[in-house]
């Protein structure tokens, strides 16, 4: 059966990228973070700043948030992989959007309460894992909700301190240690030059700090 490119559905490289990628980019980015994004977050901004909503137009083009190509150590000569990273291009216009679209909205109505905007300060700390092997992300997906969600919480309920709070800040920790030393390992066992990945987790271990 051909899928595309001249690959048939016998091909080992074909079930690799099926088995080990579509899953993550149709369960995870495609339908996690656009549910997220598009649905999710407009509606607790609306909740916030007690508003219709965000602009319903711009929530159209802030699907499908991010996606990373497969690494391998044997070169791939078909054009699959050029196409995927075109996407990752591609679909990073829709994220810029949706932050955008955030950003604006929550100025616009001037609600003093609001903070989530202050994410945008992460883009530093996200620099590296988006730049050098794109793992970390699969890790911190979490963390913003987190901070959003519990942040529309307690705007709603007469209480300081949110249930779980203690549990919350430890899983949030963890996370990010897990997600580091994931990275780390990833970085060791592509295939890539020694000079290569010395040079990649310096550089990445110097934007996370």
């Amino acid at each position: 059966m051909n899928i595309f490119c001249g690959m048939t559905f016998g091909n080992v490289l074909k079930q690799s990228i099926i088995n080990t990628v579509n899953h993550k980019t149709i369960g995870t980015y495609y339908i996690v973070l656009a549910g997220l994004g598009g649905s999710v977050l407009s509606i607790i901004i609306r909740f916030k700043l007690s508003s219709p909503g965000v602009t319903p137009i711009l929530i159209e083009y802030c699907l499908s948030w991010t996606f990373y190509p497969p690494l391998r150590v044997e070169g791939q000569p078909e054009v699959s992989l050029d196409v995927i990273i075109l996407g990752l291009h591609t679909v990073g216009i829709g994220f810029l959007l949706g932050a955008i679209n955030f950003i604006v909205t929550t100025q616009n109505m001037l609600s003093v309460a609001e903070t989530s905007f202050l994410l945008v300060l992460s883009v530093p700390l996200l620099a590296g894992p988006l730049l050098f092997l794109l793992f970390d992300q699969v890790y911190v997906i979490i963390l913003p909700v987190f901070g959003i969600i519990n942040e529309a919480v307690l705007s709603l309920i007469d209480k300081d301190r949110l249930f779980g709070q203690t549990s919350i800040t430890f899983t949030s920790i963890w996370i990010a240690v897990l997600g580091t030393s994931v990275w780390g390992h990833h970085v060791y066992t592509t295939g890539l030059d020694i000079d290569t990945r010395v040079a990649n987790f310096n550089i990445a271990k110097l934007n996370k700090c």
